[in-house]
């Protein structure tokens, strides 16, 4: 069966030649152009077009664009599908905060995910309708037109996930309409970031996120090769500018304005660094999850307290153990589960901080009626090292006494 690339370029036919600067540099990218729309946003001044240029649209009615079901099931298709990994580790609960395809189907047409779903689909199609592309398939394809494999900076359907993403966590809590919209320079342009910065700093946000989640004292930002303070001063913040970035890019979504391919390049090629790793430890919509998390849940902190550890997040689990009277326990669950089988055993450097966590994890699913099966305990190299000798010195015990009785 061939690829999704591939049925792409032969509809498209033979691609135009390649020219430098066809795709933006994917380790330092600037903008002067809005990367939704392009209009300049260069040289402007209070007062000007820039202003008029950042201001909220009307919000979009469903009824205008051609919302139709087939539309619908197919971006709900694109941004819900699981990985063949993901299917076979969907027992006893799904170990991510994406809804899946067939338990959306099954519910009723009245339940909170399949509603939410819904609404996140049409809110999708609807900003795929004003962006002057008649569905999803058809906007993929223009991002794809004209590129062989080696020139494309990464899977472009996770720009449609992220996207979805972060929309279904802002429906779900009913902040679509609450949350203004970040008109700030660093929210609105390709911000600069490297590949390799955007995961260290993933890796540490992460850990910061569970340890203020589940109550456990921050961790200070550890000295690596002498390189504390480019950390502190340039990783971290390209991580705070990227997870904004992203951020406003789905509401804008909603608005009508659909990334270009610059941005959509530069989000394909980003979100593979903050998925951690290869394998990615975090998919996608996880991934893009925490990101939104981790932007709308702060408050400002001190230079001398970001040193220690703090980042800001406020924190997001308490506000999902606050919702279950009203909303049920489904995103409490997915995050329970997420946390327990992927987060704290990757993230979590302390042994004491991963106990407390899984107690409290599985605590709180009991308390709620949640089926949680907490792993194994994840043991270090020493540990690792010691079990071998003991089971082989037990081994031999066992051994030797067969053959006296033999």
């Amino acid at each position: 069966m061939k690829s999704y690339l591939a049925q792409l370029s032969e509809e498209a036919g033979p691609p135009p030649p390649y020219t430098r600067g066809s795709w933006p540099d994917t380790h330092h990218t600037q903008t002067s152009s809005c990367p939704h729309c392009g209009t300049n946003l260069s040289g402007s001044r209070p007062g000007d077009s820039r202003d008029a240029h950042v201001a909220i649209p009307s919000v979009l009615s469903e009824a205008d664009p051609d919302c139709s079901p087939a539309k619908l099931n197919r971006l709900k298709e694109l941004i819900c599908a699981a990985t063949k990994n993901e299917a076979r580790r969907t027992k006893p609960r799904p170990r991510t905060m994406r809804p899946e395809l067939a338990e959306e189907e099954a519910t009723a047409q009245e339940s909170p995910v399949s509603e939410t779903l819904t609404r996140v689909a049409r809110k999708m199609q609807g900003g795929i309708y004003r962006g002057g592309e008649t569905s999803v398939d058809a906007l993929v394809k223009s991002r794809y037109r004209g590129r062989d494999k080696y020139s494309v900076p990464g899977r472009l359907e996770g720009v449609l996930e992220a996207v979805g993403a972060i929309l279904y966590a802002q429906e779900w809590t009913g902040n679509s309409s609450q949350e203004a919209l970040d008109t700030t320079p660093a929210a609105n342009q390709i911000p600069r970031s490297s590949r390799l910065g955007l995961e260290l700093a993933s890796e540490y946000v992460y850990e910061a996120m569970l340890l203020v989640d589940y109550g456990c004292p921050s961790r200070p930002i550890r000295s690596m090769w002498n390189c504390r303070d480019y950390f502190l001063n340039v990783d971290l913040p390209e991580f705070d500018n990227f997870s904004r970035f992203l951020t406003t890019t789905a509401r804008r979504w909603e608005q009508g304005q659909i990334p270009d391919s610059a941005t959509w390049d530069h989000i394909a090629h980003r979100m593979e660094a903050v998925e951690y790793r290869w394998p990615p430890v975090v998919d996608v919509w996880n991934a893009a999850t925490l990101l939104y998390y981790y932007n709308t849940r702060r408050k400002p902190v001190s230079a001398e307290d970001r040193k220690n550890g703090l980042t800001g997040y406020t924190g997001v689990l308490q506000e999902m153990v606050d919702e279950v009277p009203t909303r049920g326990t489904d995103r409490l669950g997915r995050k329970l589960s997420l946390d327990v089988h992927v987060l704290i055993p990757k993230f979590v450097s302390k042994r004491e901080d991963r106990e407390q966590m899984m107690a409290k994890a599985k605590a709180l699913a009991e308390q709620h009626g949640i089926p949680l099966e907490v792993p194994e305990p994840r043991r270090g190299l020493f540990e690792r090292v010691a079990g071998l000798f003991l089971c082989r010195k037990k081994g031999l015990k066992e051994k030797q006494g067969l053959k006296r009785e033999g």
